[in-house]
């Protein structure tokens, strides 16, 4: 009713899917300080920090290490204009499975309605992946290297950036 009217409202809610679904512009806010502004998918596409990746969907970080513009992730060599430790950040849908790729192994999958959510384990570190493909038994992932995102190491460490408050 408010866009009908052309008036402006402000909706304040924690749930991610319907300020997507609504907003013309959605603001981030961690203990009382403006993380982002942005439309939904200026927002999702390039958050600014970890914790909007996280909060605004869902996303997998993976700590590697920059040499001469180079990385290997996911056993593969990625590069980008970077240097030194960085954080990946890619979305579950952004992970595919493959017949090779990164050895992985399967610890639960889920059917969320036109897809599924599988949780994978790649050398230790659990990572989220929606596919609209029923996986048997999947044991390699790939990902597009273009639909990535990288980030230094938050001050206070990326398992306490994380931390909704």
């Amino acid at each position: 009713m408010a866009k009908r009217l052309g008036l402006t409202a402000i909706h304040v809610t924690h749930d991610q899917e319907e300020a997507m679904a609504i907003a013309d512009k959605i603001v981030i806010m961690k203990g009382g300080e403006i993380l982002q502004v942005g439309s939904p998918s200026e927002v999702y596409d390039h958050p600014s920090c970890p914790f909007v990746a996280n909060f605004l969907g869902e996303a997998n970080f993976i700590r590697t290490s920059f040499s001469d513009g180079k990385a290997k992730l996911l056993d593969a060599v990625v590069s980008a204009k970077l240097s030194g430790e960085q954080i990946a950040v890619i979305r579950p849908e952004n992970l595919r499975f493959s017949e090779s790729g990164a050895k992985v192994s399967l610890v639960s999958k889920h059917k969320m309605g036109p897809y599924f959510k599988y949780e994978v384990v790649w050398e230790g570190i659990k990572l989220s992946v929606r596919s609209h493909v029923d996986w048997e038994n999947p044991q390699h992932l790939t990902f597009n290297h273009h639909n990535m995102l990288f980030f230094k190491e938050p001050e206070q460490g990326l398992e306490r950036s994380l931390k909704v408050e």
